[in-house]
Parts: structure tokens; C-alpha cells; sequence
């Protein structure tokens, strides 16, 4: 799904079909996604999201992406 503007992201992140979740990492994207069981596929930008993405591999909840 590509959503141009505002989503919807728990709603998405909530529903049964959902599979994974590619993210920047933000910090708020990370939770809802673990809330809701959804693996994430890591592709951090700047700041801090370099080090989420480490620690979401570290507690086994997704991989990040090697550019």
C-alpha cells in the first residue's frame, strides 16, 4: 500500500492482513508496530533512527535494511 499524505497507521498496523511494516524508524512507528505484532523492515534516515534500527534487531522485532 502506498498512501500518499496522512494514513491511517494503527488502523493498517492493526489489521489481520498485514504481514510486516517498512519503516524510517521513528520512534512512535516502532511501538505501534510492536503493539501490534507487526515485524519491521528497518530503513533509517537520520538522528536517532540509525540506532533504533540496531535495537530492533537486537530484541528480534526487525531487520534493518544495509545501504
Amino acid at each position: 500500500m502506498v498512501v500518499e499524505g496522512w494514513a491511517p497507521q494503527k488502523k493498517i498496523l492493526g489489521h489481520t492482513s498485514i504481514g510486516g511494516f517498512v519503516s524510517h524508524c521513528g520512534w512512535s512507528s516502532i511501538m505501534e508496530s510492536i503493539k501490534f505484532g507487526v515485524p519491521i523492515v528497518a530503513i533509517p534516515m537520520q538522528i536517532d533512527q540509525p540506532f533504533n534500527a540496531k535495537l530492533l534487531e537486537a530484541v528480534g522485532v526487525g531487520v534493518e535494511v544495509k545501504k
